[in-house]
């Protein structure tokens, strides 16, 4: 657990570096000003879930809030991820190759952090007169 926290933060940091590198100067002159301004947003909270995820990655087990939030927030790069890979024909292959990555670390990491769902019970099933009563055994003064 401890070594996907530290690749899921080390994914979040690669997340901010990565992209702008394989943008080069032509294809940014053909961009809008919109597009720039979506395409760093994104970035951004691709890497913020990957943060997010390798720094509250021990309390996920415990927390179904903090599990459902982490689910939404590993969405946005799983489904950006897909949908570049879908758009393949405008793309170059090294945009094809990291959203690639991109899409298969996301998985791992939700199959690992937000699938596993803690089931054990803490108490014990209550029996059938405590049901009538209202009250489990261990609450009685005896």
């Amino acid at each position: 657990m401890f070594m996907f926290r530290m690749l899921s933060l080390f994914a979040g940091g690669l997340a901010l570096l990565v992209p702008p590198m394989l943008f080069n100067e032509t294809t940014l002159s053909h961009w809008e000003s919109w597009q720039a301004v979506i395409t760093l947003t994104g970035i951004t909270l691709v890497s913020l879930s990957f943060i997010f995820v390798g720094l509250i990655g021990h309390r996920l087990r415990k927390s179904p809030k903090l599990r459902m939030a982490a689910g939404l927030l590993l969405t946005v790069p799983l489904a950006g991820s897909a949908a570049m890979l879908l758009s393949s024909q405008a793309n170059p292959p090294e945009v094809l190759w990291t959203c690639g990555v991109i899409l298969s670390f996301t998985v791992v990491q939700y199959i690992v952090f937000v699938f596993p769902i803690n089931n054990e019970r803490k108490q014990r099933p209550m029996r059938d007169r405590e049901l009538e009563q209202g009250t489990p055994s261990t609450w009685r003064l005896r």
